[in-house]
């Protein structure tokens, strides 16, 4: 499984003049360096909750469907595990009826399609499937549907999705913003001292934001 960024967030979450105010700074000669913060503190927060957080479209490429239990999880409880699964036909049928996607949160499936040895897409419609969308997003099959063949051994399925809490810096929740902003003001203030950002986990603690950003962190039973 992979995924390839088609086109990337249109804004941050956090307005350069926003973080501006924050930090007291006036004039225009550090923008460039105060974006490049902003990003960096947002792909921080993506890596730790491992979510994105403004919309953005993507490819996801599978080799195989996944096959997974009656609860929605995958076969021994890891979520892409791809192997031998025993039981009675029935029972794997009504099993691998639906899918966790491994991106969150999803609003769209634009397409699903199968790729051919050629690399010729084939598009596989809609009416067999639906999105549950969210924080947990899953593909779910029609009623009487079937998952297609894959059209080549490696990313032989290509599901194209809108990945993000929205499009625009606004539909991002305040916590999450703010998580952000104060992630971008420790990276302003230790700027250039590597040792104090050195990951995600450290940067984040540091901050103080990782109060604000506990409720969106996967839980793993």
């Amino acid at each position: 499984m992979r995924t390839v960024i088609i086109s990337p967030p249109a804004c941050e979450p956090v307005l350069l003049d926003e973080f501006k105010d924050h930090l007291r700074l006036d004039g225009s000669d550090e923008d460039a360096p105060l974006g490049a913060l902003i990003s960096s503190a947002r792909n921080l927060v993506e890596n730790y909750l491992n979510l994105y957080l403004v919309d953005r479209t993507l490819a996801l490429y599978l080799d195989k469907w996944p096959l997974q239990d009656g609860l929605g999880t995958s076969s021994h409880s890891i979520p892409w595990w791809s192997g031998t699964a025993s039981g009675a036909l029935s029972l794997l049928d009504r099993a691998a009826s639906s899918i966790v996607l491994p991106l969150r949160p999803v609003s769209d499936i634009s397409s699903i399609n199968m790729i051919a040895p050629d690399g010729t897409e084939t598009l596989w419609s809609a009416d067999n499937y639906q999105l549950r969308p969210g924080l947990s997003p899953l593909i779910a099959l029609q009623s009487g549907r079937r998952w297609p063949a894959a059209g080549r051994t490696v990313d032989g399925i290509k599901i194209t999705l809108i990945s993000g809490f929205g499009s625009s810096w606004n539909a991002v929740p305040a916590s999450l913003r703010q998580a952000t902003l104060m992630l971008a003001s420790h990276l302003y203030a230790n700027r250039g001292d590597t040792s104090a950002n050195s990951s995600s986990y450290s940067a984040i603690a540091a901050s103080g934001a990782a109060g604000l950003l506990a409720p969106y962190r996967e839980r793993r039973l």
